[in-house]
């Protein structure tokens, strides 16, 4: 243990396993790993290494390296027990360029969020978006630097749009509301803009 990804003994470290069920539960809530040492082939790359979960079946975790540091698009991947991926990562010479994490509803199955953080020139940026357990959107904001920047948006249940709003750095730019005629269709869409101190206030109506 405790060797880089790609240090020869006999062979190439490429992967970590976990050993069976029954051994893995005297580790209680650690999942008790081991070195398998294979040896190098034209078709495996000794720079992946690879971990399961208890079943020892079920991928955990993939990791990519170059020269000993995280490297790849994706460079790091993770999945839970299920089967469905909770992480990607993207790295560059160990600097990690985007990151994409994946929550789930009580079901293990449902996307119930996921966001996406990357670097920028004016900063960290950042988006959220929520879904519902039958899958529809529910919102989704955007962040720079952990602050409300950008387009917020928020649905009804249906998938019809509910609100947006416009921030700049927590700073509110403008806000819009919608009703709906009971066919489904928009009834109004009303929008406050805020600037200089000055609210202004547009409606635009349809018929049904």
């Amino acid at each position: 243990a405790g060797n880089s990804p790609g240090q020869t003994f006999s062979g190439a470290l490429i992967a970590r396993h976990a050993t069976s069920p029954s051994i893995a539960s005297l580790a209680g809530d650690w999942t008790l790993l081991t070195y398998e040492i294979k040896a190098a082939t034209g078709n495996v790359d000794p720079n992946t290494v690879e971990t399961f979960h208890p079943d020892g079946t079920t991928l955990a975790s993939r990791e990519r390296y170059a020269d000993n540091q995280l490297h790849g698009q994706p460079a790091r991947e993770t999945w839970d027990e299920n089967g469905n991926p909770t992480l990607v990562e993207n790295y560059t010479a160990g600097t990690l360029t985007n990151r994409v994490e994946n929550f789930y509803h009580i079901d293990g199955e449902t996307l119930s969020q996921r966001t996406t953080s990357y670097p920028t020139e004016d900063g960290q940026r950042s988006t959220g978006d929520a879904y519902a357990e039958d899958g529809i959107q529910t919102s989704h904001s955007t962040y720079l630097d952990g602050q409300r920047d950008g387009l917020q948006q928020e649905w009804f249940s249906n998938g019809s749009i509910a609100y947006e709003t416009l921030y700049a750095r927590e700073v509110l730019r403008s806000r819009s509301t919608w009703t709906y005629h009971p066919n489904g269709q928009p009834s109004t869409k009303q929008t406050y803009s805020y600037t200089t101190g000055v609210e202004i206030h547009d409606i635009l109506t349809w018929r049904e």
